[in-house]
């Protein structure tokens, strides 16, 4: 991670970086969202022209992008082709209401506050290595080595993270059943971050996890009722309609 040398005694926030730290930043003209983003950092409310993020890269360092936080996260379907779906259903499993994270296997970006119609810094919990909370602020430690403040202004970062894990490890089950039936295996990266910190966790909302754990027919089906139910058809012959469609989508998992 050389790209990031110059911030090696530093502890990377807004501040320094809009301060002292401007000059050593650039801004990516053509930058396509991939997992190696570190975190992103709204900066829409800053007057800065020369973007509304920076984006703190693994390969490419810290530079601004024009584009808002929001804008950003939501070009991460570009990852894996259902954006933010799997995230939702697995969600709603379990009932959670709020600040709702990206979550793809061992990929878990955490927003830092909620509301998802407005943007907010995001943090990757696949490269951070150690975390705490300090009055209105969380402070990260990345598997490099780098540190990174950000704003953290309601809530208990150690649930926040927690939640955000065990999500991750229902989409981890879920995507090794899918690569079993192709004789497949899902092997984890050399190093996840704080992704697999709760595995073995034992409080109730994990008990819940296991008995949640469903077989890959049923899983898949309840994502497909939670994305039926949130297309909001809205007519007379809806729930005929939704059974039409349910029936069709089955049809498609079949040869005849």
């Amino acid at each position: 991670m050389v790209s990031l040398y110059q911030f090696n005694d530093k502890e990377i926030c807004k501040e320094l970086l809009l301060n002292q730290s401007i000059s050593l930043l650039y801004r990516f003209e053509s930058f396509e969202v991939d997992s190696k983003i570190i975190a992103i950092l709204d900066i829409s409310n800053y007057g800065i022209s020369s973007g509304n993020s920076l984006i703190i890269h693994e390969k490419f360092g810290v530079f601004f992008d024009i584009r808002t936080t929001k804008e950003l996260i939501n070009e991460f379907y570009k990852l894996n082709g259902i954006g933010f779906a799997m995230s939702k259903a697995i969600y709603a499993l379990f009932n959670f209401r709020h600040y709702m994270p990206f979550v793809f296997a061992y990929v878990s970006y955490m927003p830092m506050t909620g509301g998802s119609r407005n943007s907010s810094d995001w943090v990757g919990l696949h490269y951070i290595e150690t975390y705490y909370q300090d009055n209105k602020s969380a402070y990260f430690t990345t598997v490099h080595g780098y540190k990174i403040k950000l704003n953290f202004p309601h809530g208990n970062l150690e649930n926040r993270i927690h939640d955000v894990c065990m999500i991750s490890e229902k989409s981890v089950s879920l995507c090794k059943i899918l690569l079993q039936g192709g004789m497949m295996d899902l092997n984890p990266p050399s190093n996840t971050g704080m992704v697999r910190k709760h595995e073995n966790c034992k409080c109730n909302k994990h008990q819940s996890l296991i008995q949640n754990t469903l077989k890959v027919d049923e899983t898949t089906d309840r994502i497909i009722d939670y994305i039926l139910i949130h297309l909001e058809i809205e007519n007379l012959e809806a729930k005929e309609l939704m059974k039409l469609y349910r029936y069709n989508l089955n049809k498609l998992k079949r040869l005849h």
